[in-house]
């Protein structure tokens, strides 16, 4: 209603702006004119809803079982049709690949194939030779403990001090004289303390009663009474109170002559009579020595447990060594120096070698070993061997150095850093200049080498229910192979097959012969023509060996490898091709039935589905029948068998969801399938992608249009079944011979017959009638379709239309209406549909209105305008209405909608004044 305001208000401005501005006693306005407004409009090709493109995107969402192509089709019987002013429905042909159904002639024969079973003795291995040399491998050694030893056996004798009662002063050096200190053990020149102390227990013989101020000192003695140098000492010891005193060691020396000097104050006790007081000394448990001289003692043994570590791949046994040369020995060397500053140390060693490589004591060359060094030896390894060893459930290659050193020092210097015997090393180094075998495992590789295959089995059933006689050319296996091992690391090959007519067939895959770019193809193990009968040979016996230098009954995967070098990597390959040639088959023709069911990805809901998806609504569909959907079969059968006979049926069915099958089954007769060697072409219009023609000579077909008039859920499916028989009915003989040579001429070693289809799917449709009412038409509501959904505004207003200040207007309008124009060339048919437009208003005078497929106007009464414009929102139904009856789909077909209100005004409007 607003667009009919601005229309009023736009033919009374030139009136108002022509006039003197004057206001007048009344203004009126004199209209006549026609306003129109549009509604909407729908265009739309049939093509955007059904085309080769969405069929083919329909079909492909629908089944995975064929391929297939789409394609517009146009005989050149239409296209003169047109060209005579006819009319020709919109065609698609449908070319399937439905189905390879193989006659399993050489297939038959695929379960006598052996390359699953000897491809593990297929293989590319590389052998490395490991460098197990070890320039040097250290590890810290602990020297026992020195100090402990010391304080252990240190034995000082100190002789009885006596205190004089009744002094009550300083004692004299007569009243108390020093006394000398006895070293008993350990012999030493001097010891300097680290830390500690010596520690005195001081003891009176009698009950104490003398009180002392003491200062009890230890002096150096070495030169002589007169010299006397105080080496440490203790102040402020009262004998009464006090049994033990500890002299201070730390920075001190001690030495082997030392007396104690006790002096100092005493108080009580009766004049003439003595306090004899014993001494005993030991060192505190936190005595060190930072060094010794002239150090004579034996210490605890010291333990050697090295593990020298070495790193082989897995698959490594053992070797046995040798010398290079003379002068590139393969050697072991043991070394511990002595820390620095130690001489005069003797010890009494015992080492010996176990784990990789063992060795006894009494094997190593020690004339190195001296002052300098607690082990300087060698050990020649020419002749050893090295070979990994199991402990405790772990692999190991690691050499174990183990034994005792006892230690002794005679009159040594020994350097204690910190009071703290200092670590040695052990250093151990090997040099391993030659290797002359190496044994390895083959089980250990990540892919395991299979040395032997054997195989006794049953004749695969496919061959005994299907084949009566196998002609062979000569059969068994070809090995190709590369070895680039030294000389004399030879691989031995023997096979042997009953079946196959080969008898400990042997061959020898020699040192240094290909490689891997370029491997031996000498050996082949092929026995003799022979013709096997399936009802007596029916065992199938075959084994192959390889045999690796080294084997035994023990070890059946270890290989020895000789003539090797060090740090080299050398590398076996072999390519076991089992060899089945026949000649020729007896193919037997009662059990060659072949059977199978095909998806065809075809209903009639997925063809119109696009059109559904944009309604929103596919309940029409059930009511749409298609005329005629004829379907051409083909068997494309090689020449190799067109002698055979193939007699069988083939059905076709639709399915719902669950695959069931929904309605009958139309069966497709024997004459129907046109059987040919070639697929007829499809011939493509010049300048086009349209196909005219590609059906050959054929003219039958098989109308299936039945099937999709039921309206399945699901698919199409086609079920065949095929026997194969003897053209010459009369032969006695149940078999057919099948040579090899004319399959190699088709470039494959079985037959197939193809099963092809082409489905043409003209638009000629039909509008079903319901039981209930056989004029009911299809309804379709194609708001949609203009983009207008259900309770939309027509106007597209917000609110309803007040019309209080418009009555003046509306009173001039003279008709009001909605003219349509309606284009189709969708439906071709003598029966006529047409658009309902539904106001939804029963109070108005004229509820519905009828659009016919053509150009024309909808008359409004005005009292019904009215109404219409108050209501809100109105929406009303635009549905298409296709009556019962038969229809075509012409090319190129397009159909189109448009409303437009129109408003004819004619009469006089009063603005203001005179009679409102």
């Amino acid at each position: 209603m607003k667009g009919i305001k601005l229309f009023v208000l736009a033919a009374a401005i030139p009136v108002i702006v022509s006039c003197s501005w004057k206001i007048p006693e009344s203004v009126s306005v004199k209209t006549d004119a026609e306003y129109n407004f549009t509604i909407g409009t729908f265009s739309e090709k049939l093509s955007k809803y059904l085309s080769v493109d969405t069929l083919t995107e329909q079909m492909e969402s629908s089944s995975s079982d064929v391929s297939f192509n789409v394609y517009d089709y146009y005989p050149e019987s239409d296209r003169q049709k047109i060209a005579s002013g006819g009319t020709a429905s919109q065609k698609f042909l449908v070319d399937f690949s439905l189905q390879e159904i193989p006659i399993d002639i050489g297939s038959y024969l695929d379960k006598m194939d052996f390359a699953d079973q000897l491809k593990g003795m297929s293989f590319d291995q590389t052998f490395d030779v490991p460098d197990l040399s070890v320039s040097s491998f250290e590890e810290p050694i602990n020297l026992s403990d020195i100090n402990k030893k010391i304080r252990e056996n240190a034995d000082l004798n100190f002789v009885d001090i006596t205190i004089p009662h009744g002094i009550n002063g300083t004692l004299s050096e007569e009243q108390c004289p020093s006394q000398n200190v006895t070293v008993n053990a350990p012999e030493f020149r001097a010891l300097e303390f680290y830390s500690g102390s010596l520690d005195l227990s001081i003891s009176c013989k009698e009950t104490p009663v003398v009180s002392t101020n003491l200062k009890i000192s230890l002096l150096d003695n070495s030169h002589g009474e007169s010299y006397g140098k105080e080496i440490t000492s203790v102040s402020n010891v009262d004998l009464l109170t006090q049994s033990k005193v500890s002299l201070p060691l730390a920075g001190k020396t001690l030495v082997p002559k030392m007396k104690l000097k006790v002096s100092g104050t005493s108080s009580g006790g009766t004049s003439g009579n003595n306090s004899t007081y014993s001494i005993s000394a030991s060192f505190s448990d936190d005595s060190t020595i930072s060094r010794a001289t002239g150090l004579t003692m034996s210490i605890d043994p010291v333990f050697i447990n090295q593990e020298v570590k070495i790193e082989t791949e897995d698959a490594f046994v053992s070797c046995e060594i040798g010398d290079k040369s003379e002068t590139e020995k393969s050697i072991l060397s043991i070394t511990t120096k002595l820390p620095d500053g130690w001489t005069d140390v003797t010890a009494d060693r015992e080492i010996n070698l176990s784990g990789a490589i063992t060795a006894a004591d009494a094997e190593f060359d020690k004339t190195g070993e001296s002052d300098e060094y607690l082990i300087k030896r060698t050990l020649l390894l020419n002749g050893k061997t090295y070979s990994k060893k199991e402990i405790d459930g772990v692999v190991s290659g690691d050499i174990n150095v183990g034994g005792t050193i006892n230690i002794s020092l005679n009159n040594a210097d020994i350097v204690l850093p910190n009071g703290e015997a200092p670590k040695i090393m052990i250093s151990t180094s090997c040099s391993i200049t030659k290797v002359t075998s190496m044994t390895i495992d083959l089980s250990k590789y990540e892919s395991p080498i299979e040395t032997k295959v054997e195989a006794n089995e049953d004749l695969p059933s496919e061959v005994s229910n299907f084949i009566e006689k196998i002609q062979l050319n000569p059969s068994g296996m070809n090995v190709k192979y590369y070895n680039t091992l030294p000389a004399e690391n030879d691989i031995e090959f023997t096979v042997k097959s009953g079946f196959f007519g080969i008898t400990n067939n042997t061959g020898t895959m020699t040192g240094g012969t290909g490689t891997a770019d370029a491997p031996s193809e000498s050996m082949k193990f092929l026995g003799e023509e022979k013709t096997v009968n399936t009802a007596f040979e029916n065992i199938i016996d075959f084994s192959a060996e390889m045999e690796f230098p080294g084997k035994t009954e023990e070890n059946p995967d270890y290989v020895t490898l000789t003539n090797i070098e060090i740090g080299k990597s050398y590398a076996v390959g072999v390519t076991v091709e089992p060899v089945f040639d026949w000649k020729s088959i007896k193919l037997k023709t009662a059990n060659t039935a072949v059977e199978g069911n095909v998806d065809t990805g075809l209903n009639v809901s997925e063809i119109f589905k696009s059109l559904t998806d944009e309604l929103g609504d596919d309940s029409f569909i059930s009511r749409i029948k298609l005329k005629e959907i004829p379907l051409y079969l083909y068997s494309i059968v090689p020449e190799i068998v067109q002698d055979f006979t193939f007699t069988g049926n083939l059905t076709a069915a639709a399915y719902d969801a669950e695959d069931k099958r929904v309605g009958d089954e139309i069966e497709i007769e024997d004459n129907f399938v046109i059987s040919d060697s070639v697929l007829p072409a499809l011939q493509k219009a010049v300048g086009s992608d349209s196909i005219v023609t590609g059906f050959g000579d054929a003219s039958q077909y098989t109308n299936i249009a039945d099937l999709f008039n039921v309206h399945a859920s699901g698919n199409i499916k086609i079920d065949y079944k095929f026997n194969l028989g003897k053209s010459d009915a009369g032969s006695s003989d149940p078999t057919i011979e099948i040579k090899k040579a004319y399959l190699e001429e088709l470039g494959e070693d079985s037959v197939s017959i193809m099963l092809h289809a082409r489905l043409i799917l003209p638009l000629e449709l039909r509008v079903a009638k319901l039981d209930e009412n056989s004029n009911e038409p299809v309804v379709i509501d194609i708001m949609k379709l203009m983009d207008l959904e259900p309770g939309d505004d027509l106007f597209s207003r917000n609110e309803p239309t007040d019309l209080d200040d418009l009555e003046k207007y509306i009173d001039a309008i003279e008709t009001a209406g909605i003219r349509y124009s309606v284009k189709n060339n969708v439906l071709q048919s003598d029966k006529v549909p047409h658009i309902e437009l539904d106001t939804q208003d029963d109070s108005l005078q004229n509820e519905k209105y009828n659009i016919s497929f053509s150009t024309g106007t909808l008359n409004i009464e005005i009292d019904d305008m009215k109404d219409i414009l108050r209501s809100y929102p109105f929406s009303p139904t635009v549905k298409l209405k296709i009556p019962v009856g038969t229809y075509k789909i012409p090319r190129n077909a397009e159909a189109g909608v448009g409303l437009s209100v129109y408003i004819k005004t004619d009469g006089t409007v009063n603005l203001f004044g005179g009679d409102e």
